[in-house]
């Protein structure tokens, strides 16, 4: 009786432990200036947030060496982080960035997009230019590698670095121009809804 009760009890604990780390942790990925949240009934949420940028270079598929800021612009802007070798999340987010291409030049919308991957020590400026005519991209989206301390240091800035590339999260972020807040789309927002968010966005 007396182990009995011990394993009930040691199981009601760890119940209670799995209870509280399930709302503490998400708590703590999110620990960041957010501004606002928007939770959505689509699969992803939606925040505004304030990213201080590290002054770091990057190597594009072209192996042109660019400062970040002149990478970012002063334009409107949409980025991810992906790796080519990824066979989860990365094609998927692949092939939205490549509607949003297309559904954005029908409609007249003008976009920078930008796609750097998390993986530098595989993903040389020649990875970069494969995968980039794998998903047709246009001259208005850019691939980019790069020293991996500078990769990871730009992962922390947007607070997306979860210390080995298998553990990425699917998120875009998004921005209206160099002075304005970042938009972090955070989920599997469809080629629409990314779209819909950017509007709104520079629509302000």
């Amino acid at each position: 009786m007396l182990h009995a009760h011990f394993t009930v009890r040691k199981f009601l604990n760890l119940t209670g432990l799995f209870a509280l780390l399930s709302f503490a942790l998400p708590c703590l990925a999110e620990h960041e200036h957010h501004h606002h949240e928007i939770a959505k009934d689509t699969g992803y949420t939606v925040a505004a947030a304030e990213y201080v940028l590290p002054e770091i270079e990057l190597v594009s598929s072209h192996s042109t060496t660019q400062k970040l800021a002149t990478v970012m612009g002063d334009e409107p802007v949409m980025l991810n982080f992906i790796f080519t070798t990824c066979n989860a999340i990365c094609p998927i987010m692949a092939a939205t960035f490549m509607e949003v291409q297309k559904k954005a030049a029908k409609q007249g919308i003008k976009v920078k997009l930008v796609s750097v991957s998390i993986d530098p020590e595989q993903d040389t400026p020649s990875a970069l230019a494969d995968f980039a005519r794998k998903y047709h991209a246009g001259a208005n989206w850019e691939f980019y590698t790069g020293d991996k301390t500078n990769i990871i240091d730009l992962q922390k800035a947007f607070n997306t670095y979860r210390g080995n590339k298998m553990n990425h999260i699917p998120i875009t972020f998004m921005r209206r121009n160099a002075k304005a807040r970042w938009i972090r789309v955070e989920g599997f927002a469809s080629a629409t809804d990314l779209l819909n968010e950017f509007n709104k966005v520079t629509a302000k």
